[in-house]
């Protein structure tokens, strides 16, 4: 069954304290049968035409006359037979007249609740919309923040190694860089020269011959 339909018929029984769905045949029942033909059809349809009926709930559509009996277990028959005939039950039937406008009232008052949360959940999805953007542009910050740290740092590590190299030297007497250059820097030169030599002098088709 319709989702809308179902929600129309549950509030046509409210109002006229009777389960219209059911197979009860008292003057209750009918009225409020008729109550739920004529506003799933005739307002429904003025909601379809004018987009701005105050006695319809938001979004609903306009129904067959097969879905709108189909929802009380009727055939659609009874929703032609009856459909035509509010302004003689509102004239004749004072409670129908009483029942219907309090299904309006109802309705109404839904319709506003619903308005109020939608307007209540939009503003929400504002103030968490602005949340997150501010989260994302802390977010931004502290990234731009963590890029200019980390140049200073490469910057920092590749100039760091000189400056320790002549703080060092500066500490140090003449004898002492003398023998230092001597048998530290000299020695590892003297190395890696050789090894230097090495490698340009290589012949890979000598070493496999040998």
């Amino acid at each position: 069954m319709n989702e809308e339909l179902k929600f129309i018929r549950n509030q046509v029984s409210k109002a006229f304290g009777v389960k219209i769905e059911s197979k009860e045949s008292s003057i209750q029942y009918f009225l409020g049968r008729h109550a739920f033909y004529h506003y799933s059809r005739s307002l429904l349809r003025k909601e379809r035409n004018t987009s701005k009926s105050k006695d319809t709930i938001p979004h609903l559509k306009k129904y067959s006359l097969h879905k709108i009996a189909f929802a009380i277990n009727k055939d659609y028959t009874s929703v032609i037979a009856s459909i035509k005939k509010h302004d003689v039950y509102v004239r004749d039937f004072p409670e129908y007249s009483k029942n219907y406008q309090t299904l309006l009232d109802n309705l109404e008052a839904i319709k506003r609740k619903m308005e109020i949360e939608d307007y209540a959940n939009m503003k929400e999805h504002e103030r968490k919309s602005k949340m997150l953007q501010h989260d994302v542009e802390d977010l931004k910050k502290v990234i731009e923040e963590l890029e200019g740290e980390l140049l200073l740092s490469e910057k920092k590590a590749k100039n760091d190694t000189p400056f320790e190299i002549r703080n060092l030297l500066s500490a140090l007497s003449d004898e002492e860089i003398k023998s230092f250059i001597e048998y530290k820097v000299n020695p590892a030169l003297i190395m890696h020269n050789s090894q230097q030599r090495r490698l340009i002098n290589y012949n890979p088709r000598q070493n496999k011959t040998a």
